[in-house]
């Protein structure tokens, strides 16, 4: 899988060719890449998966979830290319089960109101303000431009974002 082949950069975001990128390189490509599509079955997709899952008890079942995602689109692309005939082998395989996801911590109203008490620059108060009252991600907050913000009904709307500097 070339991750940095132009249907992927012109289809996805920098952040999920980033994902995609690390997945192939550190977890799938080791132990699949010397194997031609063609000849790949089913079980050996899901004892590759699971391989994974036993050598990162840590991985939570999500990620292995996305692994197993990140397969399948290799194999529909090669499909679709005509590279490999017949079935996509990933459609049957099960994922190990791999540790659930952890909660997600919010901040308090209150909370957010102490943090920008105690900042005096305007510009971190600002983000800190658009992360916490309106719920903006990094990459949102950096994305943000004028066009982005409608003053007749006081609406921020995301239409941008920025991920590794793209």
């Amino acid at each position: 899988m070339k991750t940095g082949s132009p249907s992927i950069r012109e289809h996805d975001s920098s952040s999920t060719v980033t994902t995609y990128t690390y997945y192939w390189t550190h977890l799938l490509k080791p132990r699949c890449g010397n194997k031609l599509l063609r000849d790949y079955t089913t079980p050996e997709a899901e004892q590759m998966l699971h391989e994974i899952g036993r050598h990162h008890p840590e991985m939570k079942k999500a990620t292995l979830h996305k692994l197993r995602s990140v397969l399948s689109g290799i194999f529909k692309r090669a499909i679709g290319q005509g590279c490999r005939p017949g079935y996509n082998p990933i459609r049957e395989v099960t994922p190990p089960k791999g540790l659930p996801s952890a909660e997600t911590y919010a901040y308090t109203l209150e909370e957010i109101r102490q943090l920008l008490g105690a900042i005096s620059d305007e510009v971190t108060r600002l983000i800190i303000a658009l992360a916490g009252y309106v719920g903006l991600s990094k990459s949102e907050i950096q994305g943000l431009t004028w066009e982005a913000y409608d003053a007749e009904s006081g609406e921020i709307k995301v239409i941008s974002g920025v991920v590794n500097g793209k």
